[in-house]
């Protein structure tokens, strides 16, 4: 028993140290300069990734709502040449959204 017991503290001890060894080498890690480098380029990227979505939800709306109608105003305004081409498209929309 007693070499049970004394084989016992041994291995203890030794995963103890081995424990204390991570510990520093974690800190050390993340304590470093690389580590700051690697971290801030994560962080870049999500905010490049929101920025992307963003981006995209925008592009949809502009697609949906404001693409068809202004392409169209052009379309107008190239064919009437009006002296102010934006009060023209103005009253463009004005008269679509009034028949809608």
């Amino acid at each position: 028993m007693i070499s049970y017991e004394c084989e016992e503290e041994v291995i203890v001890e030794s995963i103890q140290r081995e424990q204390e060894s991570v510990k520093i080498e974690s800190h050390k890690l993340v304590t470093s300069p690389s580590f700051e480098i690697t971290a801030e380029k994560e962080q870049q990227e999500d905010e490049r990734d929101l920025l992307e979505i963003r981006a995209y939800k925008l592009r949809k709306y502009l697609m949906k709502n404001v693409i068809p109608f202004l392409g169209e105003g052009l379309v107008e305004i190239c064919k009437s040449q009006p002296e102010n081409a934006v009060e023209y498209l103005v009253s463009l929309n004005e008269r679509s959204s009034r028949n809608s």
